[in-house]
């Protein structure tokens, strides 16, 4: 039954899994008007601004041929193009849901660098011991995150120019990168593979695009699940999707005034429910050396500690 359940929310959301374009009157009406006139954007000044993007088919064999290539190999480059072969529509959508929310206006206006605002460790240390920034920075030292170095990344990718052609769209892309592990610390899902596993979920309840990604991928990442703990895992995935349902995480959210306040305050905001009241009977991780999936009790005196 909780089974069928976190199947019918994975594949039957918003979009569905086989959600390819959107025919919603909105976007209808939003591709006419791209189609019939180009808009200017105040930083855009030597680039014209597409309102919205010609619709973008999901690669499917793109994505066969990544996912060939990977056979146990999960680097960062082979990853990211299985995402974005898988993207279609979604990331764009995404973009257009964004410039709705409130706040999106004054954020396009003055473009706050989100990755190097996280990358600027001297800057994040100077923050309370118990901020979201703190937080942050105890997981990108003991991890190595840099932020920059992922955008860059992701800006050698065939095409990745095609999703976001004038500086606005790079700009909403880059943060969307750098939101991810900030979402790390507000979940407590760590960034082992059972961790991400959690955060997909989560991120699936809460609407995160690009949705088709999440979808596929945790599919085929329930496949690699340990068969003696896969019913239990399960159980735990459908805990995350529905924590991330009541969770109120906008598109538009001001990570930068976020940081200075402590992580429960900025969890009760955002609506992201206690680690210990989701997941009562403790969180997966993924033992180090071994590589055993373990539920490990939850512990109240750290982030990512259990």
């Amino acid at each position: 039954m909780v089974r069928a359940r976190l199947w019918r929310g994975f594949f039957l959301g918003s979009t569905g899994f086989f959600g390819g374009r959107d025919d919603s009157p909105e976007m209808r009406v939003a591709a006419a008007r791209a189609d019939s006139k180009l808009y200017l954007m105040d930083h855009d000044t030597t680039r014209r601004f597409q309102e919205v993007l010609p619709h973008r088919p999901v690669q499917w064999g793109r994505a066969v041929r990544a996912l060939a290539q990977m056979r146990g190999d999960f680097s960062d480059d082979l990853m990211m193009n299985y995402a974005l072969a898988l993207e279609g529509d979604d990331g764009e959508r995404g973009f257009q849901a964004f410039r709705t929310e409130p706040g999106a206006h004054d954020l396009e206006r003055n473009r706050p660098d989100l990755p190097a605002t996280l990358d600027d460790w001297e800057q994040l240390s100077r923050l309370p011991k118990q901020s979201l920034g703190r937080a942050y920075l105890a997981l990108a030292r003991r991890d190595g995150i840099r932020v920059g170095d992922l955008v860059a990344g992701s800006l050698t990718v065939q095409d990745e120019h095609e999703r976001a052609p004038d500086s606005l769209r790079r700009w909403y892309r880059d943060r969307i990168v750098a939101r991810h592990d900030l979402l790390h610390v507000l979940t407590d899902y760590d960034r082992d593979r059972a961790g991400e596993l959690q955060l997909v979920a989560f991120s699936l309840g809460v609407g995160v695009t690009p949705t088709r990604v999440y979808r596929v991928g945790i599919v085929l990442a329930l496949l690699g699940v340990p068969p003696r703990i896969l019913s239990g895992f399960a159980r735990d995935l459908w805990r995350a999707w529905r924590r991330g349902i009541s969770a109120r995480i906008p598109q538009a959210a001001r990570w930068e005034d976020l940081l200075p306040l402590p992580v429960e305050q900025v969890r009760a905001r955002l609506g992201v429910a206690p680690l210990r009241d989701v997941h009562p009977k403790g969180v997966w991780r993924e033992e180090a050396g071994s590589g055993r999936w373990l539920r490990v009790p939850v512990r109240d005196d750290s982030v990512l500690a259990a």
